[in-house]
């Protein structure tokens, strides 16, 4: 996900496309959650892919950021949250 990161120092933007870029065939190939992932890091987005961004969307990004929050962080499995 190296590749999207520096896409959140843009607030503005609302539309992504990653559909048939080598990025997104990598990405969603290596990862489950690519949808989720990308809702979490770029939370101005309203659509993604070419489909629109729901609530229920926004709801389940939130949740899985949440039980990722430490691998979002950059913490190892495991660590303490202290």
């Amino acid at each position: 996900f190296s590749e999207v990161k520096p896409l959140a120092l843009l607030p503005n933007l609302s539309n992504l496309t990653l559909h048939g870029n080598p990025i997104e065939e990598r990405v969603y190939k290596e990862k489950k959650f690519y949808r989720n992932y990308i809702i979490h890091l770029l939370p101005g987005l309203h659509k993604l892919d070419f489909s629109g961004i729901t609530k229920a969307d926004r709801v389940d990004s939130a949740t899985w950021a949440m039980f990722f929050r430490k691998k979002l962080a950059g913490k190892k499995q495991g660590d303490d949250d202290y």
